[in-house]
This record gives C-alpha cells, sequence and structure tokens, in this order.
C-alpha cells in the first residue's frame, strides 16, 4: 500500500518459486501515488506458499525455504532536478499483528474487522505503540524481477441462483467451477462471525460438500467477524480457491456474495467456432479450466494441490500455447524447471518442488518414481511448443543445458541396448478408476520408452534449431536407438500394429494408447502408418474411447491425420461415457481429472487437448514454419459439419483458417499475416478446385488434397462441389 492505496494487483504477485533459489520481486510505477510531504508505505502479509504450515502429502510446510512472512521493500525516487532518493525496509519500520488471523493457501482464512487500525496505511497515522519491525535474514534465493502476468481478479461474477436449504444458511451457486475468491457484504452486529466454505460439489440436501483430503482439515473455509456498525465488505487477499458453490451462514440476514475470477491474467491469443454448439461448448470448457489452473504456471486443481504436475503439462500444452497468452508464465515456469534439477539431472514430477519422503525408503531430494519421460518430458515439450508457437530461440537455448542433463540421466536408468523400464508411472485415468501405478492401458514400459523416444528427438530438433549440430547428432542417434529398440519389442509386423508386452515377456492384444504413441511420434516402420491407423479406428469403432491423459492428448490427432476424420469428429462430439460431452450433458462448464462423473477435481485441464485438436485439425490452421513464419492451413473435415474456423494472434498478426461445406461444395477462406507465407491444403473430397485467388500457386496433389502456396492477403478457395 502506498497512501492507502494498494500496489499492485494483488497479493498473489506472479506465482511462487523454490525460495532458496529464486524469489520474484514485484516492480510497479508509482509516480501517481506519491505527494508532495509526507507518504506512507504499508504492507500486510500473509504466509502463501513461503509460509506454508498445514501438513500435506507433498510437504510444502517441510521446504528449505519454509519461514514466516518477511518483506523486502523499496521505493525508488527521482526528482526532477536529477536527484535521487531510495527508502528501504529497514529496522526502523514499525509493525504489529493485524486482523487476518490466520491464512492459509488450503484451508483459506479468518479475519476479525474489529483489529483492523483505521487508517494505519495512510499519512498521519499515529504508530507510537506499534513495535519496531523485526529484522530477518530472508529467503536464500536470488532475487530477480518478474517479467509474467501477475495472477489477479479478472472478472467479477455474480451468483446464478441462492438457496437456503436450512434457515440461516445460504449457498450461492456461481454456475460453473471457477478459481477465485467470495466477496462478501454484509451487515450484522459487532464481534458475529461469517463462515463461507467455498466447494466444487453439493449434497443431496443441497448444502456444499466440503473439499478436504490433502491436509487434516477443511479446505476453502473462509471466516470474518465484523465489526459492526454498517454495511462491511470483505475479500480474502492470501489465498485462492476452487469452487461453484460457496456456502453462508452466521448472519440474521441474507448477505450479498459476488466471486472474483482470478488467475494470470493473460489474453486470449486463438479462437475456435463451428456449426456444431457442443464444440464451442467443449472449446469454452477447455479454456476455462486452464485458465483456472493457471497461477504463475499451470495446477493440477485450484481446490486440492494446486501443484504443478509436469505430465499434465505436456498433455495441455498445445492448447494452451495456441489459445492463451502463456509464453511469459511458462518461461517463468520453466525457470522452476531449472531451479528443481537435481545434481543427477532428475526432474521431480511437480514443479516447483520439494522434498519428498512418502515413496523411498530413505529422505531423497525429489526421489519419487525415478526417471518418468511421460511426465519429465514437460521439460522439452513446454519450450519446444512456444518455440512453435512464437518462433523464439531463446526459449530453447535457456533450457538446452537442463534438457541435456535429464535426457542423459534417464539414459543412465533406461538404458542401452533394450531401452526398457518397468517401474514408474504409465498411462493416467483411462477410462475406468483412477489407479497411480498400474499399467492398464499401457505398459509402464511402453510408455516409458515411447516418451523417452520422443525427449530424446525433441532434444534433438531443438540442437538442430540452436546450431548444436553435435548435440544433434548425439541425440539424434539415441532417439534411432530407442525406436529400433521400441520396434524390435513390440513391433507386430505381421499384423501390423504394436502389441502389448508384460514385464515378464507375455504378450498381449494390442491398445489404442501401445498403438497411438509410437503413431504420434514418428516411431512406426517406414510404409505401415496407415495400418496402424486403421488398427486404432478399429479398436475405436470396437471399444470406444479408452486412452487416458497421454493416449487422449494424440488420439483425435492421429485419428484426422490418417484418413478417418469422421470418427475423430464422432468421439469429440460423443455424450456418452467416457467423452468430453459427458462432462457437458450433466450439467458442468470444466473438465474433470477423470473420465467418471465421481472424480475427484472437476477441474483438471490435461483433457483440454481436444482444444488444439479442434484448432489445427477440425479448422486445421496450424504454425507450418516456428512462430507462424509460415502459416499451414490443412483441414480435415469429417461429414456431418457444416463449417468450421480458427484464427490466431500470431507474431505476424492475425492468422484465419475457415471452411463451409454447402450443397457438396468447399469454400474455404484463410487470412496469411504480413510478412508470412502460406500453404493451403484444399480438400479434394468435396470436388476439383474450381477457383483459386490470383495470389495462390499450385504445388502439387498430395493424400486427397490441392497444394498452394499464398502470400499475404486473404484467399478464397472453392471446389464444384459433389451433388
Amino acid at each position: 500500500m502506498l497512501n492507502g492505496e494498494p500496489v499492485g494487483e494483488s497479493a498473489l504477485g506472479s506465482g511462487f518459486t523454490a525460495y532458496d533459489k529464486r524469489v520474484l520481486a514485484q516492480v510497479r510505477d508509482v509516480t501517481d501515488r506519491l505527494r508532495p510531504g509526507r507518504n506512507v508505505i504499508g504492507a500486510e502479509l500473509g504466509r502463501g506458499w513461503y509460509g506454508v504450515t498445514d501438513p500435506d502429502e507433498w510437504y510444502f510446510h517441510q521446504a528449505p525455504w519454509h519461514a514466516d512472512p518477511a518483506l523486502l521493500a523499496r521505493l525508488e525516487i527521482e526528482f526532477t532536478d536529477g536527484s535521487r532518493q531510495v527508502v528501504t525496509s529497514d529496522g526502523d519500520w514499525r509493525g504489529r499483528p493485524g486482523p487476518t488471523l490466520s491464512d492459509s493457501i488450503y484451508r483459506g482464512e479468518r479475519h476479525d474487522a474489529r483489529l483492523r487500525p483505521e487508517g494505519w496505511e495512510k499519512p498521519g497515522f499515529a504508530d507510537q505503540d506499534w513495535a519496531p519491525a523485526r529484522l530477518v535474514a530472508g529467503p536464500a534465493g536470488t532475487v530477480d524481477f518478474a517479467n509474467t502476468e501477475p495472477i489477479a481478479p479478472v472478472a467479477t461474477l455474480k451468483p446464478v441462483a441462492v438457496t437456503e436449504p436450512r434457515p440461516g444458511v445460504w449457498v450461492f451457486d456461481f454456475g460453473r467451477i471457477i478459481a477465485g475468491l467470495p466477496v462478501l457484504e454484509a451487515t450484522g452486529r459487532r464481534g458475529a462471525t461469517v463462515s463461507l466454505v467455498a466447494s466444487e460439489r453439493l449434497d443431496d440436501a443441497g448444502e456444499v460438500v466440503p473439499a478436504s483430503g490433502l491436509v487434516d482439515a477443511q479446505l476453502q473455509t473462509y471466516r470474518y467477524t465484523l465489526a459492526g456498525g454498517g454495511r462491511e465488505r470483505w475479500e480474502p487477499r492470501f489465498s485462492y480457491a476452487g469452487f461453484r458453490y460457496v456456502q453462508v451462514e452466521g448472519l440474521a440476514d441474507r448477505p450479498a456474495l459476488t466471486a472474483d475470477l482470478i488467475h494470470s491474467a493473460v489474453a486470449e491469443t486463438g479462437r475456435f467456432a463451428s456449426a456444431n454448439p457442443l464444440l464451442g461448448r467443449i472449446d469454452a470448457a477447455a479454456r476455462a479450466t486452464l485458465l483456472n489452473n493457471l497461477h504463475g504456471f499451470l495446477t493440477d486443481t485450484p481446490t486440492f494441490e494446486k501443484n504443478g504436475w509436469t505430465g499434465d503439462a505436456q498433455a495441455s500444452a498445445g492448447m494452451a500455447t495456441r489459445s492463451l497468452g502463456v509464453a511469459r508464465v511458462f518461461t517463468k515456469w520453466l525457470a522452476d524447471f531449472r531451479d528443481a534439477q537435481a545434481d543427477s539431472g532428475e526432474l521431480p514430477e511437480i514443479v516447483p518442488s520439494t522434498p519428498f519422503y512418502g515413496y523411498q525408503d530413505s529422505p531423497g531430494w525429489s526421489l519419487i518414481w525415478g526417471p518418468t519421460p511421460s511426465w519429465d518430458v514437460a521439460a522439452l515439450v513446454l519450450p519446444w511448443e512456444l518455440y512453435r508457437t512464437y518462433g523464439d530461440t531463446r526459449i530453447l537455448a535457456e533450457n538446452h543445458a537442463m534438457q541435456r542433463r535429464l535426457v542423459d540421466y534417464t539414459a543412465s536408468i533406461i538404458k542401452a541396448p533394450d531401452y526398457r523400464r518397468d517401474s514408474g508411472l504409465s498411462e493416467w485415468s483411462p477410462p475406468g478408476a483412477l489407479d497411480i501405478l498400474n499399467s492398464r492401458g499401457g505398459g509402464i514400459d511402453a510408455v516409458s520408452s515411447a516418451y523417452f523416444f520422443l525427449e530424446a528427438d525433441l532434444l534433438a530438433r531443438s540442437s538442430r534449431v540452436l546450431g548444436a549440430d553435435a548435440d544433434a547428432a548425439r541425440y539424434q542417434g539415441l532417439a534411432d536407438a530407442i525406436r529400433a529398440a521400441y520396434n524390435a519389442r513390440y513391433w507386430d509386423a505381421a499384423n501390423g500394429w504394436y502389441r502389448t508386452v508384460d514385464g515378464k515377456g507375455v504378450v498381449g492384444a494390442p491398445t489404442q494408447l501401445q498403438n497411438v504413441l509410437p503413431l504420434a511420434f514418428g516411431m512406426v516402420p517406414d510404409g505401415r502408418v496407415s495400418s496402424v491407423a486403421a488398427v486404432i479406428a478399429a479398436d475405436v469403432e470396437r471399444n470406444g474411447l479408452r486412452t487416458g491423459v497421454f493416449g487422449t492428448r494424440y488420439l483425435l490427432e492421429v485419428l484426422s491425420d490418417h484418413g478417418h476424420a469422421d470418427l475423430a469428429y464422432r468421439l469429440a462430439t460423443a455424450t456418452t461415457e467416457p467423452s468430453w460431452g459427458w462432462w457437458l450433458a450433466n450439467g458442468h462448464q470444466t473438465l474433470f481429472e477423470t473420465w467418471s462423473l465421481n472424480s475427484r477435481s472437476r477441474d483438471h485441464h490435461y483433457f483440454s487437448s481436444i482444444g488444439d485438436w479442434m484448432r489445427t485439425r477440425l479448422a486445421g490452421l496450424r504454425p507450418g514454419a516456428a512462430g507462424y513464419k509460415q502459416v499451414l492451413v490443412r483441414p480435415e473435415i469429417p461429414d456431418g459439419l457444416a463449417w468450421a474456423e480458427a484464427e490466431m494472434r500470431t507474431p505476424y498478426g492475425k492468422a484465419v483458417s475457415s471452411w463451409r461445406v454447402d450443397k457438396g461444395a468447399l469454400a474455404l477462406t484463410v487470412e496469411i499475416p504480413p510478412n508470412t507465407t502460406g500453404e493451403v491444403w484444399v480438400p479434394l473430397k468435396f470436388g476439383p478446385v474450381s477457383q483459386a485467388p490470383a495470389g495462390a500457386t499450385p504445388i502439387r496433389r498430395d493424400e486427397g488434397y490441392a497444394l498452394y502456396a499464398a502470400g499475404p492477403g486473404t484467399h478464397r478457395f472453392t471446389t464444384e462441389g459433389n451433388r
């Protein structure tokens, strides 16, 4: 606070870090807040992640940085005559306990308005009875200036319904699950305490079911004691919650309640629309779920853990980078990856991280499951998706050393010649119960080996971009060796599919996942791609969707890419379990942790990968070259959909792909930004091209498409149709 006015958007800053490694400082221009004469800087401190005290299974309460809240403040003033004055926090400052009696990122907050000193943050306040500030060492990490969007309120929501399941108990329904905070306005007697419990769900009686399970207490509970004397407004400051419902009690009369929607305040950069309203609703749910979990990094849930699970992020990274302006948030998060990396090269599955103790016989720095490529690959996928979307090689250069150490570490455990490891994590959340360490949906060894190939392959590709030729050759060689070993173990040449093989060498029938991953990653033997795609399609026709997070990330894409766009569209628009539409058909507007309606969390982002399929396959708008220097337009158009379009704000300007089918004829309109080129694939399933713009040059025909090169501008292609 400066002269009674807030400095910055919220107390949550830009997200937490490993404070023994790096501390983010918030910098703001406060020229318009200063005035001649006396000025006052004040601050109220909350615990945040730096001072977590609640025991939880990931041990943030035992983090090496853990300490009580502390403040480091510095005001720099440049006067018109060129002189400067610097004011810093020191032992001359004064402090006292404030009205926030307790705060927890998990549990919630307790605030007693009677304890608020009136006018404490403004000039003229008498602070003679306040104690001198206690000097502390502070966190050991290097102070770095935050260069990312703040975590801040971005909208205020009104409840869509209010019920009173019991006298004096009101339940406010905000219509969908959000990440944010309740804002209370109430009148009552001095000393009355209002309870607000925020939750994702209701019981049969219409009361909230409190979130619990990670700490030995009820989560997301806020208590406010009134000062009395009129209408009071209170919003918690030092936490955030995931909720749809807020239950309020403790007042004689019904209060007013709104909710602030809070997340990293990024812009929306990509848009999708189509003739099918369900697809629009799924896309909106995917974007909302991503934003609900964007708090300085991607969390798994804003309600429970609030942790940066890396496997979740690698599955949704494409959707995130092609729909939201996550470049700065992901850049910050990748610095957290570098801070979290062990000397061995190992990365934890949660970033930022703490010492974990629950899964090994002896305490380990971050040892849970050892190298887990399907999670660890986020260290390569996130930079690569940023590079593809923005064309900035700096993100590859900044993380190159970290990636090399990770891949080398993994190669020391998942070793030549067979590159197998039968322990660790496999597919996550396939249809059925959430079972952490089983191999249902794909053997652990197969999933680990496939993702280890992807790690090495992405590192080879990024090395080539950086001109690191020796690294490119080395890691391409590793990728080739992993691919050969994988195919030797799993490829069934007679049937043209990948079989499953358990730890004892027992051969099983092919699964969707077992075939999706090698097809998506480019591991399939030459000339056999179509047969693998056909196996996947046949299994989906026979059994429906059977993939979890990692298989689903690529399932719709590989079906669309290899002649099964109609099947991909049917999966995307299904409304029976398991499907995205199943959640929406049951009244939800966010994505779940599992396909089941009984999921613990109803706000998990990893299944948002469907939104990227909508943009890049259904509408067909893709980066043909890094940063959309070349815009690739290749729609995979299913039967039964009349139109679709996608738009992307690229570094060069707006790119658009928009198509419409009418009476069997196709009209495809593309917009290519300035200083770029376009490559347009016009589907010939709707007849020969009848009209091509003057600015487009025919290239060739390929796989049922007519290809054109196009320069900047808007171009319209039409076909004769199949009447």
